[in-house]
């Protein structure tokens, strides 16, 4: 669902290439736009077509379809939150719109893990991180299958208290001005910058702004975003930064050349562009 992560010691600190996220223009007019103009009926219901979906949650500046795309048939559940406007990454919207946004991301997050098993609730910017459309949209897939989960999404309150402690210790803090901006002593992928925020606006603002610092030091990356709101409101950025090996380049494998210390420094040297 976010592509494959694949970590390479053995290239640590060499030169690479960072991958550019590039998404083919589509093919006529964009499938989000087209219902974004459509009317809903009185069941909440949007006709595009022979199709029909589900509106799970409406705003201004965000709307959510239910059960389109689903991955899993049986026992699951998949909920798109669309942004309004046309865009192709996060850091593109204004921190209202983000805002807007990660409330209906956290909210159908809350609801679904009420209902299921297993829920990862991520955006995927770029081709190389199996993004598959150039409008801006999240995910929250939820399952009852016995599917084990990456380590990074099972986070525990004494293990976010550690990871941020570890972070202090090492001076890999890049800013606490809306909220706790910092990068992981030992990060899931390289180049990870972690948020940690008391409320969604604060979580917003943080995650905007971190995105276009890391956006100066790496240009417009391929990126998976992971959000939750326990043990804290947390979100994960997860560059993908080249992609190598025998597998397809949408797999989106990350290698390990960009050291906490160093990507902390370039970034709190550069400001938001905000």
């Amino acid at each position: 669902m976010t592509g494959c992560w694949s970590i390479h010691p053995d290239l640590a600190n060499k030169p690479f290439a960072i991958a550019q996220r590039h998404l083919p223009a589509p093919q006529g007019p964009c499938v989000f736009c087209a219902l974004a103009a459509e009317p809903v009926d009185a069941e909440g219901n949007i006709h595009n077509g022979d199709e029909m979906s589900h509106l799970a949650a409406n705003g201004d500046h965000a709307f959510a379809l239910e059960n389109r795309w689903r991955p899993f048939e049986v026992g699951s559940g998949a909920q798109l939150v669309i942004a309004r406007r046309h865009v192709t990454a996060l850091e593109d919207l204004t921190v209202p719109e983000l805002d807007e946004f990660l409330v209906l991301l956290l909210r159908l997050d809350a609801r679904q893990r009420r209902r299921f098993e297993r829920t990862l609730c991520f955006v995927n910017i770029g081709l190389e991180v199996n993004g598959t459309q150039p409008h801006l949209h999240g995910q929250v897939v939820s399952t009852d299958l016995a599917v084990e989960a990456p380590w990074s999404t099972n986070f525990l309150p004494e293990s976010l208290d550690e990871d941020v402690t570890q972070a202090r210790e090492a001076e890999l803090v890049v800013d606490e001005t809306a909220a706790l901006v910092y990068c992981p002593w030992a990060p899931t992928a390289s180049g990870e910058v972690r948020i940690v925020a008391r409320d969604i606006s604060r979580l917003a603002r943080a995650l905007h702004d971190a995105l276009w610092r890391l956006r100066s030091v790496l240009g417009e990356f391929p990126y998976n975003l992971l959000v939750r709101d326990s043990p804290s409101l947390l979100a994960q950025i997860v560059p993908r930064l080249s992609a190598v090996g025998v597998l397809p380049d949408y797999f989106g494998l990350t290698v390990v050349t960009l050291p906490p210390d160093e990507l902390a420094r370039d970034l709190r040297r550069h400001p938001s562009a905000t």
